[in-house]
């Protein structure tokens, strides 16, 4: 019989699962607020990097091939320094 009531849910039982929800909810938007700014910090990246490429083809600094070069991997995101 003593086991039996062991195994009842009990209030406190209760509120360790509403706090380990939490918990877990809080590390989900943290890791999610980050990978938001490494998202936005690489679209910046890749914003300047492509304007770079552009004015650079625009004066002719580079060859329309190393310009087609990076247009391609800027698009796909492969230029990491």
């Amino acid at each position: 019989m003593n086991l039996l009531t062991m195994m009842q849910p009990t209030a406190e039982g209760g509120n360790q699962g509403a706090q380990w929800a939490a918990a877990g909810w809080q590390h989900r938007m943290v890791r999610a607020e980050e990978e938001q700014r490494q998202l936005t910090t690489r679209l910046s990246e890749q914003l300047a990097l492509n304007k770079q490429t552009i004015e650079a083809g625009a004066k002719s600094k580079i060859s329309d091939e190393d310009f087609a070069t990076m247009k391609a991997a800027i698009a796909a995101g492969s230029c990491d320094d």
